[in-house]
């Protein structure tokens, strides 16, 4: 199986976070579906099977991974909260930040 390293930069650029995605064709794919299958499930790897062209591709990756991509969506849909989420990455790497228990607040 090899290894292809996909550089993503988000929409609001929050930053640049570096995702190894696993490629197989699709006679790996065929011949060894459940271990695939098995390992995006365990590993929240994504798997990409090439088609004809580089262009044309389809792309495996578990329930949870694809939830969190459509959460991440929802929550960078406004203006407003891609600015909040700016400025608190922007103060938590300033380490301006407080720790509270949940039942203090």
């Amino acid at each position: 199986m090899k290894k292809i390293i996909y550089y993503v930069q988000n929409i609001v650029h929050l930053g640049v976070q570096i995702f190894v995605m696993k490629t197989a064709t699709i006679s790996q794919l065929r011949s060894n579906i459940k271990k695939y299958l098995d390992e995006v499930t365990e590993s929240d790897d994504i798997l990409i099977i090439p088609r004809t062209s580089d262009d044309d591709a389809v792309v495996i990756l578990s329930m949870k991974e694809y939830n969190a991509m459509q959460e991440t969506g929802y929550l960078l849909s406004s203006q407003s909260n891609r600015r909040r989420l700016q400025e608190s990455i922007q103060q938590l790497e300033k380490r301006q930040v407080k720790k509270l228990k949940l039942k203090d607040l």
